[in-house]
């Protein structure tokens, strides 16, 4: 993981450099809330910029829900990748995205897929926007707009979105009721990075393979409550021993109380 982080953004390249480090990881529960802490606000983001200019907070939520929504097309498209996630949580509900999409992961075809896709959801941006409740339609205040990645080939623009979620800040994947293998619907969602009156955030619901096949939902503990299918959140976790995975401006978040229940 990374101990120091440089990004200098140029117009077509990005220029990264990380000294590695593997210090001790605190979980959610040991971290002191109420201290006050140093954060190094993130750099870029794929997502930075659109409609006159997001907030820090904004950019980091849009971003999770691109991986979100990016994952579940990618299990919805290829149902082994649920089974062999389904091993690799080992009972669990979280995983960590630096262990999908890391430079190690552990299903190392569903990272190539995830890139493959973002960049096709990328392309639709660029030429036409994407309809039909999918991030990026602005069908709905909760959508992820479109992110500025346009040119970029190779699948450079899911690499642009990966680093900034595991390099610039500490992201994992948590499924409330784990991997349901008797349907095949999955819901996508992120943190809303705010506890809010209903504690709710809104997410896309894949039952078709086509690119816009997933109409906006409003993911509460009632709707994890009755739809018992897949449903994937991508969420903040701290570690103190990252400067960029304090999160204090959220001081008032236990990032792993969305959505928790006796699913």
């Amino acid at each position: 993981m990374k101990k120091s982080f440089l990004l200098v953004a140029v117009i077509s390249a990005f220029l990264f450099a990380c000294e590695a480090d593997s210090p001790e990881i605190q979980t959610e529960a040991e971290v002191d809330l109420t201290s006050p802490q140093t954060i190094e606000l993130s750099q870029f983001s794929p997502v930075r910029g659109q409609g006159g200019g997001l907030t820090p907070s904004e950019e980091l939520e849009k971003s999770m829900d691109w991986a979100s929504y990016t994952l579940a097309y990618v299990l919805f498209e290829t149902p082994s990748y649920k089974i062999q996630l389904t091993t690799h949580l080992n009972g669990s509900k979280t995983i960590s995205l630096e262990d999908l999409l890391g430079a190690t992961p552990v299903i190392p075809n569903l990272k190539s897929d995830f890139l493959s896709t973002f960049q096709q959801f990328v392309d639709a941006c660029s030429s036409s926007g994407l309809g039909g409740g999918c991030p990026g339609d602005g069908s709905s205040p909760g959508d992820p707009e479109c992110p500025p990645c346009e040119g970029f080939t190779n699948q450079g623009a899911g690499n642009i979105l990966i680093s900034y979620l595991i390099e610039q800040n500490c992201t994992e994947l948590y499924l409330p009721r784990g991997i349901v293998s008797t349907s095949n619907v999955i819901t996508s969602t992120a943190h809303p990075l705010d506890t809010g009156s209903a504690y709710h955030n809104t997410g896309n619901e894949r039952y078709a393979i086509s690119l816009s096949g997933s109409p906006d939902v409003g993911v509460t503990p009632n709707y994890v409550n009755i739809h018992n299918h897949t449903i994937l959140v991508v969420r903040p976790f701290r570690n103190l021993s990252e400067t960029d995975c304090l999160y204090s401006q959220y001081s008032d978040i236990n990032f792993t109380d969305f959505l928790q229940g006796s699913w």
